[in-house]
């Protein structure tokens, strides 16, 4: 009888274990990256002057007077045969200035243009605002994948 007793601790233990081990792969399945872009951002805030950056490498701004805003979009292409989903993340001095939308779900094959806009209050300090904003490719989650029949249960 305690034999058996044992037996079922043992199996309930290493079902328990299997389980979470599935559970663990299956959370960074969905969050792990699938592919990320980190652009550098900067914008200046003045009251006298206007200010373009054409660059293609960084997300600036210009110069904006306070009370003002400025807006660029950032291309991202979805390559993959599944749709995905980008996730913004900024930071650095100029995070609390921009607004953008969190997660984006692009189509395969679609070019999504993500808005990025730079709020300068009227009380925000006459300096240079600096840091990046970093767009991460992420799978679907599992139920968008089950409905669209990307995988099965």
């Amino acid at each position: 009888m305690k034999r058996i007793f044992y037996y079922s601790v043992y199996f309930i233990f290493a079902l328990s274990l299997i389980l979470f081990i599935l559970s663990v792969a299956a959370y960074y399945l969905f969050t792990f990256p699938l592919d990320s872009y980190k652009l550098h951002t900067s914008a200046s805030v003045a009251l006298d002057g206007i200010g373009f950056d054409v660059n293609d490498s960084a997300l600036t701004f210009g110069i904006v007077s306070p009370g003002g805003t400025s807006l660029r979009k950032v291309s991202i292409v979805n390559n993959y045969k599944f749709p995905v989903r980008v996730k913004a993340i900024s930071n650095g001095e100029i995070e609390l200035l921009l607004k953008y939308p969190t997660i984006t779900r692009i189509e395969p094959g679609e070019n999504a243009s993500i808005p990025v806009t730079f709020f300068a209050f009227d009380n925000s300090s006459y300096v240079n605002y600096s840091g990046s904003i970093e767009f991460l490719v992420l799978q679907p989650l599992l139920h968008e994948q089950m409905a669209q029949g990307i995988i099965a249960v």
